[in-house]
């Protein structure tokens, strides 16, 4: 077995993992996979927190390096924050649609 292959079945093991792990919504207790196929996502951002969430001397600390937060939306208001992996695999598929 080649190395690259090694690697991409553990991504792809590990996106499984993220994929597959249960959460608590509105709609009730299920994976986020599942979650998703239900409500189909709306659209994707990408979002950068200027500050960070540490009070420090009774002041936000604006930060050097914007940190990157991912986010997919379903619906117009609400989102859920996930990994670069999960990102990354849903638009995916938003891609190929």
């Amino acid at each position: 077995m080649s190395t690259n292959n090694n690697l991409e079945k553990m991504y792809d093991a590990r996106l499984e993992k993220q994929l597959n792990k249960v959460y608590r919504f509105d709609n009730g207790i299920m994976s986020l996979k599942q979650f998703f196929e239900r409500v189909k996502p709306v659209c994707k951002k990408v979002y950068t927190n200027e500050y960070s969430s540490k009070r420090i001397c009774l002041e936000y600390k604006k930060l050097k390096n914007p940190k990157k937060t991912y986010a997919i939306f379903y619906n117009e208001s609400s989102f859920i924050a996930v990994s670069k992996m999960v990102y990354d695999y849903y638009s995916e598929v938003e891609e190929r649609k």
